[in-house]
């Protein structure tokens, strides 16, 4: 009896929180770029990279097809120690449309102190991060900088998607993912921002190094979005949400099911480091959701009469969910899958339940290092 008003309190909780958060984003308008706008703004884009020969010129292709004025887009990227020929691919494009500078990171090992590095090097205000992986729209920087330009946000957060290819994993991962990306648009839309994704992000120079100065953990390898975000928000900075399909950052869904899961517990590993109150709301409210389905289908296993519930319960969240996803799945410009939804359903809970405890004891590597708490790896 306590198990079923348990599950069926959450539930409510966890339906009422992603129907809210559907309307949020339902009724937000799109930003589309404005005839006749003209960017007056300088930007710096940086690409901190590790050992991605034969992926960073690809990005690096895209950045260069912007359709933006050629004396006001500097690009910067910062070498985190690579071992293979990434930095000689750059130098194919050091005469191309835009001005390429490629300097080492002199800061802190990870991806976080090499972006310290670039920003301490741009001469720009406006600056947008993202990941060597990454393929942007040729009007990726105009909408930026037009959203810039009517807000003067400190943190601008953009949309990252995974590729949703052909192969069935890929399509699995996609689905996954923009979860992730539906929930930061939503909340951010709401005026209450949870995460952020540094693969494809925009923020004022003035900001990051008021940050930086303040205490940033500069002890954990990664992070370097979200802990901006939280330290952002507790100064009231101004962040927004760019909801713009031409802003979209697209990037490779992992090769394998390792692969995949060492990625998820590098994200999951900095969660014991969040102070944010909302993100921890929003997380351990998931969690629970989650963790719940999966002891009743434990206590099921050998008690069939929790059955119901664990059908009852799983049946409501897998229509919530989807009612959540639709809209966001249509704006990526893919189409819903009700088959992978309903094995993601079935999935998700115990990977859900399991990918956090497994990110408070294990360290997984990343390009080579091991993700510590520590700088020195």
């Amino acid at each position: 009896m306590i198990l079923s008003l348990v599950s069926f309190l959450l539930l409510f909780c966890y339906s009422l929180l992603f129907v809210v958060l559907r309307r949020y984003w339902s009724t937000a308008p799109d930003e589309p770029i404005q005839t006749g706008f003209v960017p007056l703004i300088p930007v710096t884009v940086l690409v901190p990279f590790r050992n991605e020969e034969g992926v960073i010129g690809k990005t690096m292709d895209s950045l260069m097809k912007q359709d933006y004025p050629k004396d006001l887009l500097s690009i910067i990227a910062i070498d985190d120690d690579s071992s293979d020929n990434g930095v000689r691919e750059l130098e194919t494009f050091f005469e191309k449309k835009f001005s390429l500078t490629v300097i080492p990171n002199n800061s802190w090992p990870g991806k976080k102190g090499a972006i310290k590095t670039g920003v301490e090097f741009s001469s720009n205000d406006l600056i947008v991060t993202i990941d060597a992986d990454v393929i942007v729209y040729p009007s990726w920087i105009k909408s930026i900088v037009q959203h810039f330009t009517l807000y003067q946000s400190d943190l601008i957060i953009l949309p990252v998607i995974f590729e949703n290819g052909n192969r069935f994993f890929s399509r699995l991962q996609f689905h996954e993912f923009v979860s992730l990306s539906g929930t930061t648009a939503a909340t951010a839309l709401a005026g209450h921002p949870v995460m952020c994704n540094g693969a494809n992000l925009a923020f004022r120079k003035k900001a990051f190094v008021l940050s930086d100065s303040e205490g940033s953990p500069t002890e954990i390898s990664s992070g370097d979005d979200m802990f901006l975000l939280f330290s952002l928000k507790k100064k009231s900075a101004l962040i927004t949400y760019l909801k713009n399909i031409h802003a979209t950052g697209h990037t490779l869904p992992n090769s394998s099911l390792m692969t995949f899961i060492a990625q998820r517990t590098r994200w999951a590993s900095k969660v014991v480091a969040y102070t944010d109150r909302e993100s921890l709301v929003l997380g351990i409210l998931t969690w629970l959701m989650n963790f719940c389905i999966f002891i009743v289908l434990f206590i099921a296993i050998f008690d069939p009469a929790y059955w119901w519930l664990l059908l009852t319960v799983v049946a409501i969240k897998s229509v919530i969910d989807f009612f959540f996803l639709v809209p966001f799945i249509r704006w990526f410009n893919s189409s819903p899958s009700v088959l992978i939804h309903l094995i993601l359903s079935l999935v998700y809970p115990v990977y859900a339940c399991l990918i956090p405890l497994i990110g408070l004891f294990y360290r997984p590597k990343w390009k080579g290092r091991t993700i510590s708490l520590s700088r020195k790896q």
